[in-house]
């Protein structure tokens, strides 16, 4: 019976406390919530209130007077808040002078002496906004919270009288009681900037492990290429040991195949002198004949070379005599000057082309003597030798041609000096372009001892040649015209294209035209391809048949062997552009129509 009575106790007892927790925990989730919906009351009242001279304060203080609990509450709430650009600063006040310095002054118990005097004083001496709770007296508060549990609601008195004197400016209540917004300040500017140099360490060291990760990655391929590296040299150094071997037994094969080949050339050699032994008489009289013609040319050119020179000095002589009628008459005419100049132009230009001309019919007058040659022999030889000869007697008249067109374009240069220092504009304008034709000439004429890789205008040059044909254009009735660019840059060798550009000139004007001209002439010059150029030469002459075109780049073919014709123009056009430049050179023809010439030249690397 005892026993079940003790239960029973037990049981009731158990009762009564778990109906005490409950009551008791609802009685602090109660009292936790008006807490909270006074801090938030109050935290309306720190953002949307004014105070005097707010702007010069660091930080945002609410004092919480003589109340331990209540400042560990608020501290936690506003834990990392700010308003205004302020860190919002929780302290505990016990004095005057500490209530005197906040913001902000929240007495959870008004009623008591001490929480008297201290808000009397603060009210008489600052700036603070005095917030109490359950005032039974409320001449020292300015805001005045109490909670009503018939209502469950808090209530706001507000004494405006003690808040006009403070200097302080607060909100509607309305605006302070009918929020729904809970979190009403800002995050407080010292949190927000460690938050956000937490963040940028926590990036940083998210980046720094990264690193460390990517460099033990690069390490693993480090170590792995370096394994790499060392079995590949040694594989490589074996297979290079092995192709040592293969190329020692490659020399001593190569070494025994050249023994036997220098074995078979001087078997070769033998024989080659036993038949150069039958040749030899054939050879020797060839030989004399042509040192026999050898010093007869020479004594021709030394015969041609006086009588140049006697030109050169009747010239100079002329000049002379110019310039001393000039010294004596310096009010002569621009068209006496001229006419003097040119006369002495025309007769140097035709004492030369006379001489050049009887030179070349006593050379295609020669005859060389040709023994009768074995099977062997080279049946082109003897015609060879005359073309060589009759070559290099051109040159060496070519070469007194070119001093004595330096000679007069000095002569002139003179002339042109007086005639500028006498004011005489008209005449020099003229004069000019027969110096410029001169100078054309030197220029082209020097040349052609320079074989070096140049850069220069293509299309200037080009013209430059074609004003040596002006003259003989005008006077054979040959329209000449140009189209393509005004300006090319080209890397390569100036003589050779000047060279092979006339022997192109001179084919048309001697077979297209047969030296009667009354035709036209077009030259066009382009881009090909990226640094290279095109040069396009079309005539409206004669034209050339089928069998004439195939045969028309070999060495020595003409069609006009009588009329004392080498052949040997354009074969050298062709060696010119095909193995000197590098470059390409093609022909066509319409027989009676016309003929087409393209050359491509590419920049000489």
């Amino acid at each position: 019976m005892k026993g079940k009575f003790s239960q029973l106790m037990s049981r009731c007892m158990l009762l009564f406390l778990s109906i005490g927790l409950l009551m008791g925990s609802q009685a602090w989730a109660q009292t936790a919530l008006v807490d909270k919906e006074k801090s938030i009351i109050i935290s309306k009242f720190a953002k949307y209130s004014a105070w005097p001279e707010e702007s010069a304060l660091t930080t945002f203080t609410i004092g919480v007077f003589n109340d331990v609990e209540k400042f560990l509450y608020f501290s936690d709430m506003y834990k990392n808040k700010g308003v205004k650009g302020k860190d919002i600063v929780v302290k505990l006040v016990k004095t005057s002078r500490e209530a005197s310095d906040v913001n902000i002054l929240y007495i959870p118990s008004p009623n008591t002496r001490k929480a008297q005097n201290v808000a009397s004083n603060v009210l008489k001496k600052s700036n603070t906004l005095i917030i109490t709770e359950g005032a039974k007296d409320l001449t020292n508060s300015m805001v005045d919270l109490s909670y009503s549990n018939k209502n469950e609601n808090i209530d706001l008195k507000v004494i405006d009288e003690n808040i006009t004197s403070s200097g302080v400016t607060i909100p509607a209540l309305s605006e302070v009681l009918n929020g729904a917004e809970e979190d009403v300040l800002d995050i407080g500017p010292t949190f927000a900037l460690k938050s956000q140099q937490d963040s940028q360490l926590r990036s940083l060291q998210n980046q720094l492990s990264e690193r460390n990760s990517l460099l033990t990655e690069l390490n693993a391929e480090l170590r792995a290429s370096e394994e790499y590296f060392n079995r590949t040299l040694k594989q490589e150094s074996e297979r290079l040991a092995q192709i040592t071997q293969q190329a020692k037994q490659s020399e001593a094969a190569q070494i025994k195949e050249i023994n036997a080949k220098d074995k078979t050339i001087s078997e070769l050699s033998e024989k080659l002198q036993a038949q150069e032994a039958q040749l030899g008489m054939s050879k020797e009289e060839l030989q004399v004949a042509n040192e026999l013609q050898i010093k007869e040319q020479e004594a021709r050119i030394a015969e041609l070379d006086d009588k140049v020179k006697q030109q050169q000095s009747a010239y100079q002589s002329t000049m002379a005599q110019l310039k001393v009628a000039t010294d004596k008459n310096a009010s002569l005419s621009a068209f006496q000057w001229l006419f003097f100049v040119f006369l002495g132009i025309a007769v140097i230009a035709l004492a030369i082309a006379l001489k050049l001309s009887k030179k070349v019919k006593s050379l295609s007058e020669i005859e060389v003597p040709v023994p009768v040659p074995d099977n062997e022999v080279d049946s082109l030889l003897p015609l060879r030798e005359q073309q060589l000869v009759k070559s290099e007697s051109l040159a060496a008249l070519g070469y007194i041609a070119t001093d004595t067109s330096y000679a007069v374009g000095l002569q002139l240069e003179d002339i042109k000096a007086q005639l500028e220092s006498a004011g005489d504009t008209k005449s020099v304008a003229l004069l000019a372009r027969v110096t410029t034709l001169i100078d054309n000439l030197n220029d082209i004429a020097a040349d052609q001892d320079d074989t070096s890789v140049q850069n220069f205008d293509l299309v200037a040059y080009v013209q430059k040649i074609i004003s040596l044909y002006k003259f003989e254009f005008e006077q054979s009735n040959i329209e000449y015209y140009y189209s393509g660019e005004q300006s090319l840059s080209l890397l390569s060798i100036p003589s050779y294209i000047a060279l092979a550009l006339q022997n192109v000139i001179n084919n048309a004007l001697k077979h297209g035209f047969d030296n009667n001209g009354n035709g036209s002439i077009r030259l066009k010059v382009e881009k090909d391809g990226k640094n290279g150029a095109k040069i396009t030469f079309i005539d409206d002459g004669k034209g050339m048949n089928n069998e004439t075109l195939a045969k028309v780049f070999e060495s020595f073919f003409t069609t006009e062997s009588k009329r004392g014709y080498t052949g040997a123009g354009m074969s050298s056009t062709y060696d010119l552009i095909k193995n000197k430049l590098s470059g390409d050179i093609t022909i066509e023809s319409e027989e009676g129509q016309w003929t087409t010439v393209e050359i491509f030249l590419p920049s000489t690397k």
